[in-house]
């Protein structure tokens, strides 16, 4: 999931306008670190997305509370090992 978010939102890709839309919203709102820092788990970094996409897909999934932690981990291990093969 978290691969897929990463990719349509890339420049020429389905979701760029959106996502260009919310960085120039970010840039308004918050100081320029604060919006790269929270950009970067929404949409800008395949291995920090991980820990919100990983949770929202617990969350709807009804994984247990007691395996998020494992879970996001493992989501966080396996983008970057594909986020290695994407360079």
């Amino acid at each position: 999931m978290t691969t897929a978010i990463y990719a349509c939102c890339r420049d020429g890709m389905i979701f760029a306008e959106i996502r260009i839309f919310v960085q120039n919203c970010f840039d308004k709102w918050f100081d320029s670190r604060w919006s790269d820092i929270i950009q970067k788990p929404l949409f800008g970094c395949l291995v920090c997305m991980s820990s919100v996409w990983g949770l929202t897909g617990c969350i709807a999934l009804g994984v247990p509370a007691s395996e998020w932690v494992f879970t996001i981990l493992q989501v966080c291990g396996l983008n970057v090992l594909i986020s290695r093969l994407l360079q």
